[in-house]
């Protein structure tokens, strides 16, 4: 199991420990500004899938969600920010392969590391055939 898929445990001896783990969320500059402050709103979800959901990652398909992101909002790898979240293991639920949502907003505190998409792409390896 890789770092980013470790769970976490916190709590008190004899209440509910709560178990987390590393996700990561693909967005732009722009939208990062008001995130850093206000968090991840699930207001600023549209919905477009059927489902108000704000969207996750696991750490193997951040390419694929730097490129989806700037396909969607129409930006260039300059734009993009990969934010790095800790987060409850319960309230997360899995969409697909790498791919998971939450329906409820996330905090700025759960923000653990802040990756600009030009970063990532500069130590990503390319397989050639």
């Amino acid at each position: 199991m890789s770092a980013a898929q470790k769970s976490y445990t916190h709590g008190e001896k004899g209440e509910e420990r709560k178990r987390y783990q590393t996700w990561r969320h693909a967005t732009t500059f722009s939208n990062y500004v008001t995130i850093a402050v206000d968090g991840i709103q699930l207001s600023g979800s549209n919905g477009t899938s059927g489902r108000q959901a704000i969207w996750l990652h696991r750490p193997e398909k951040t390419a694929w969600a730097i490129i989806h992101t700037m396909h969607r909002h129409g930006v260039n790898l300059d734009d993009i920010i990969v934010l790095e979240l800790h987060l409850e293991r319960d309230k997360v639920k899995r969409h697909g392969r790498g791919l998971w949502y939450i329906s409820e907003d996330i905090s700025p505190s759960a923000i653990r590391g802040v990756f600009r998409g030009t970063e990532i792409a500069q130590h990503t390896p390319v397989e050639r055939d």
